[in-house]
């Protein structure tokens, strides 16, 4: 599974949580760094979240959730230079999901996570579909990394690499890239479905039939 960037996405500088795109694409760091100003601000939006011990997937989707988990673990294991502690972290030689099982061609390009990794992808998600509330606010990225260092436990052995930090990061990264791609197709007109439940999707759907009207 590769991922490329495929450009940014038409801005309309009149509606605010659009114009927050550039921003929070580019916000976050794992250092979470705050500005002292507005500190005390941020922390009061953060909404705390009480993370379920498991969660319910269908067999479809706990497969991509595993799909998806095996990608961001070889993206991880990289910038570890494939390190034999993170490694026994992160991978499972039990070949337990369906679809990576299909998608393998070469046996060897995909990897099986661990449950113990899974899990703290789904914990993760669990996280990103509370803050979809919140797009509004500025420094998106730093408020996502913040909330997992909040309510996720990740305890590690490796005493060379942060993986907790690199997962974090990583996982970030993912989710804005896949969200902003999204809000693309949006625009782009590729998608007309209606997101009651995330005001983004909304206002790019709003965006894209205003536009497409004038053109």
């Amino acid at each position: 599974m590769s991922l490329k960037v495929s450009g940014n996405c038409v801005i309309d500088h009149s509606e605010s949580a659009l114009y927050n795109l550039k921003n929070f694409i580019e916000s976050g760091s794992s250092s979470l760094l705050i500005n002292e100003s507005n500190k005390d601000v941020n922390l009061i939006n953060i909404t705390m979240i009480d993370l379920p011990t498991s969660v319910k997937y269908t067999y479809l989707t706990d497969m991509t959730i595993g799909y998806i988990s095996g990608y961001l673990a070889r993206s991880v294991l990289k910038d570890t230079h494939f390190c034999r502690l993170c490694k026994n972290e992160l991978i499972s030689d039990v070949e337990n999901n369906d679809l990576i099982q299909i998608r393998d061609f070469t046996k060897k390009s995909l990897l099986y996570p661990s449950d113990k990794f899974k899990n703290v992808i789904n914990q993760m998600f669990y996280i990103t579909k509370n803050i979809l509330l919140n797009f509004g606010q500025a420094n998106i990225g730093k408020i996502l990394i913040l909330l997992f260092e909040i309510n996720i436990e990740v305890c590690t052995i490796c005493p060379k690499h942060d993986l907790k930090c690199i997962i974090f990061e990583k996982f970030k990264n993912f989710f804005l890239f896949t969200y902003v791609k999204n809000i693309n197709k949006i625009i782009n007109g590729l998608d007309r479905n209606v997101y009651k439940s995330d005001t983004l999707k909304e206002l790019a759907l709003i965006y894209c039939l205003k536009h497409k009207r004038r053109n």
